[in-house]
């Protein structure tokens, strides 16, 4: 699949505008971005809250794969279905490598706003689970890290795509091996009518 690329800090998907963390000389990946907000949109139409939380994985060594997210998704999927009684983890991540010999990931988690709307006890869980699947792993926890958004007045989905939009950035993403993913999201799907 082509990889299209846009400079627009203006990004068109199914009839709405979103603004987005992009420039002249910083473009992003177009289909990046629309999956991304795909996932939150989708889990709006099931949610009258969403509850989106980010925070960044470094890993102990490099691998050309990206079996570390593989597996951290599998326990977060099993951890917040048992832990929240969650049906639907909406999440959407990217793998970056810039001048570091090791990639790291940019990673959002989008889910039921009823069930979670603050992230203390999940960094803790989150920063246990790395630990568990990587060899000198380690998670980074980043500042104004999450927001609540509600259906009907769309509080705070302005500022959580700007913000998740930095992941289709271009920038860092030419080191990855060809047979890693560059990013990777839920496949969730909308609500139906």
């Amino acid at each position: 699949m082509a990889k299209y690329e846009s400079e627009s800090p203006i990004y068109r998907a199914k009839g709405k505008i979103y603004r987005v963390n992009c420039d002249r000389g910083k473009p992003i990946f177009t289909h990046q971005m629309g999956k991304i907000i795909g996932q939150v949109e989708n889990v709006l139409t099931w949610h009258r809250r969403v509850f989106v939380y980010v925070f960044n994985l470094h890993v102990g060594t490099f691998t050309l794969d990206n079996k570390y997210m593989a597996a951290l998704m599998s326990k977060l999927r099993f951890y917040f279905k048992q832990e929240y009684k969650v049906k639907r983890l909406g999440y959407a991540w990217c793998r970056e490598q810039h001048k570091s010999s090791k990639q790291h990931y940019h990673v959002a988690l989008i889910v039921d706003g009823s069930k979670i709307q603050c992230p203390t006890k999940l960094f803790k869980t989150i920063k246990l689970m790395w630990e568990d699947v990587t060899t000198g792993g380690h998670i980074h926890g980043l500042e104004n890290c999450y927001y609540n958004i509600k259906r009907d007045t769309e509080i705070n989905k302005a500022e959580a795509i700007y913000r998740l939009s930095y992941q289709a950035k271009i920038w860092t993403k030419e080191r990855n091996t060809a047979r890693a993913n560059d990013y990777g999201t839920s496949q969730i799907k909308a609500r139906p009518k």
